[in-house]
């Protein structure tokens, strides 16, 4: 006869299986729709999502990036892409990286950098980095950029050049 004893702390447990490292929970394909008074304002989705818990903070992971459409009565009006991003959870802040680009569709307006974060709370997006701003006629750059969350009214808080985009029918006026 064989008897084995066993005597588990569970404080000792908790340490063994818990790696705050991986993901508490990890979504693939996710798609979210945001919603005020009924109607979507805001849809976004990810290929891949993982939450991360520790003691200092609860936040979600987007390695291969996220797709955010803002919807004003019914219609798409601006959208951010990015490569990679971070939301953080209680301070409801958003950090997006790598290639980023912003557009305000009805204005025909693009923002690209490298890194931009995005406030619900406040409803802003801004970049401390080196902005890229397309509007219909000219192109503008500079470091530090700050818009409403939809870009319909930006600034770029250190501008260093812009360039005009001559129209083709200007164009074929001055040859």
């Amino acid at each position: 006869m064989i008897l084995f004893s066993c005597k588990n702390d569970l404080q000792e447990v908790k340490q063994i299986t818990f790696d705050s490292e991986l993901p508490a929970l990890k979504v693939i394909d996710m798609h979210t729709e945001i919603t005020d008074s009924g109607k979507v304002r805001i849809l976004m989705d990810a290929n891949i999502m993982q939450r991360f818990e520790n003691e200092e903070e609860v936040y979600d992971e987007y390695p291969e990036g996220i797709f955010v459409q803002f919807i004003e009565n019914g219609e798409v009006v601006s959208r951010i892409k990015s490569e990679y991003a971070v939301f953080y959870v209680e301070d409801e802040l958003w950090e997006a990286k790598r290639n980023v680009v912003a557009e305000n569709l009805v204005k025909e307006e693009k923002l690209n950098t490298e890194h931009l974060n995005w406030d619900m709370k406040k409803e802003i997006i801004y970049s401390e980095k080196f902005v890229r701003i397309t509007t219909q006629d000219e192109v503008f750059f500079g470091t530090g950029f700050e818009s409403d969350q939809d870009f319909n009214s930006w600034v770029i808080n250190n501008p260093v050049g812009e360039v005009t985009i001559k129209d083709e029918e200007y164009a074929e006026e001055d040859e």
